[in-house]
């Protein structure tokens, strides 16, 4: 895809510079005033087991260290969410929590998965909490959680692959260099530290022997439950328990309480470069923060009715879910292509936009040809056509066909002057409109064509074949961004 090979071209740049460089004029993510900041580590080889966690405030600071003796205990895990209850009950009217990076909020995700339908109401409501944040994540432009690795990565071009960029501190190495000199050495410096959330096996194996008292475990268990143990036995058998149990968390939290302190700080740096106070938020975004709030509200309602959660969502639920993420996604893509320099030129890239030559212009409309790059539109969408001395027209998209190696976009208006022939002219989708109805932007969306299905006996190709070296090459319109963003 030309949009991918945009953001290799930066990536490329930012190799060459040996530090990150900036590819958005505008800040894309909130962080609110009464942001939640979680880190949390769990056992290697283990989905859902936390083992410990920091959680605290991300404007204050600091954080609480939360620390079990064994992931695998639900009882634990159970009171670990108790803890977790206390902070997420101060989160506002708008909660909202941060992670590291995306393995960070897939435990979370899971762990919360696991208890939101616990007996206990303080941990199922908790729970509840984090998996709305973290489910509400895939609505574009919401703000309710954010993962700062993919945060940074919306505000920076990084020299490196998106695996490794879900390492928080190879993100930030690479956002704190001056250049390729002290590059690996602040790469040397980051790295040394512990990584979260996963711990290495190598740690593991370090610490298990000194955690693990199975053997004696096992046959304190065996006693408890056989007919024949004396009552002295019995008493010793749950004292031996309990005191495994404390030796394992004792060993635990003296292990990982400094790793858990360094991967706090790091989430608290992200969090300031994230919310970079030299650029402007990017344009509505209070309405997706309002749309969050709503979200919200909503859950609180349901809640307070005492309505139950359902494990699967009904035929209707899912209908009014899919809309809204549809209407989500063209909000927000209509919101960064107005609203950010460098997200105009991806879209020429990656075929969100079209720019072309005017010909056959007339009272009705005209046909726009388009010589390069990659086109996606479909028959019957609604545009916005930007011309030269003309301003902004919205017009509807009645033809497209191909033509060798050109594609043909034909246009229609009412009420507008000839356009004299070789213009250049570029469509745009839609300003952001805020007032759609989901159900109604859905039974819409059901009823239009699919953008390769045209009247016509040609087929509009999803990709061009090659690239011309004008500057819809993705590679130069990358390049081109050095001068109007900001370093």
């Amino acid at each position: 895809m030309s949009s991918e090979i945009f953001k290799v071209g930066l990536s490329l740049r930012s190799r060459s510079l040996g530090r990150a460089i900036r590819t958005a004029s505008t800040r894309r993510t909130i962080i609110h005033p009464e942001a939640i900041g979680i880190v949390a580590m769990a056992m290697a080889g283990e989905r859902t087991g936390i083992w410990g966690m920091s959680i605290g405030k991300i404007r204050r600071g600091t954080s609480k260290t939360l620390i079990v003796g064994d992931a695998r205990d639900h009882l634990e895990q159970a009171e670990m969410w108790i803890k977790i209850s206390e902070t997420l009950s101060s989160a506002g009217d708008e909660p909202q929590i941060v992670f590291s990076n995306r393995q960070s909020a897939k435990l979370l995700t899971e762990s919360a998965s696991r208890f939101r339908y616990n007996k206990n109401p303080l941990v199922s409501e908790a729970a509840e909490t984090v998996w709305w944040c973290c489910t509400r994540r895939e609505m574009a432009g919401s703000h309710s959680s954010v993962v700062l690795t993919d945060a940074i990565c919306e505000q920076y071009a990084i020299g490196e692959d998106g695996c490794t960029t879900d390492d928080l501190r190879v993100a930030l190495a690479w956002v704190e260099s001056s250049g390729a000199e002290d590059l690996e050495e602040n790469m040397n410096r980051r790295l040394e530290e512990f990584s979260d959330p996963k711990t290495s096996l190598e740690f593991d194996e370090e610490l298990w022997p000194s955690v693990d008292r199975r053997d004696s475990e096992r046959k304190s268990r065996r006693l408890l439950n056989s007919e024949s143990t004396s009552e002295e036995d019995m008493v010793r058998a749950k004292k031996d328990i309990a005191l495994q149990a404390k030796n394992r968390a004792s060993v635990v939290k003296k292990s990982l309480t400094k790793p858990l302190e360094h991967a706090w700080k790091r989430l608290v740096v992200a969090s300031k470069v994230v919310e970079d106070k030299s650029l402007p938020y990017l344009e509505h975004m209070e309405k997706f923060c309002e749309a969050d709030k709503k979200s919200w509200q909503r859950e609180i309602s349901r809640r307070e009715k005492g309505y139950s959660i359902a494990r699967r969502d009904s035929t209707r639920a899912a209908v009014v879910g899919m809309a809204e993420a549809g209407v989500a996604a063209e909000l927000w893509e209509g919101a960064l292509v107005w609203g950010d320099e460098a997200a105009r030129v991806e879209a020429l890239c990656g075929g969100a936009a079209s720019r072309g030559t005017v010909m056959n212009s007339n009272l009705d409309g005209l046909s726009i040809i388009v010589k390069s790059g990659i086109v996606k539109t479909r028959l019957g969408d609604s545009r916005i056509l930007t011309i030269d001395g003309l301003g902004e027209i919205t017009v509807e998209i009645t033809d497209v066909s191909t033509e060798g190696d050109n594609v043909l976009i034909e246009v229609e208006w009412s009420g507008m002057n000839i356009v004299e022939d070789g213009a250049e002219a570029t469509l745009w989708p839609l300003r952001p409109d805020f007032s759609h109805r989901y159900l109604g932007w859905l039974s819409g969306r059901i009823g239009s064509k699919h953008w390769v299905l045209g009247d016509k006996n040609g087929v509009l190709p999803t990709e061009r074949k090659s690239l011309s070296g004008n500057i819809e090459d993705p590679l130069a319109l990358a390049l081109g961004l050095k001068g109007k963003i900001k370093p």
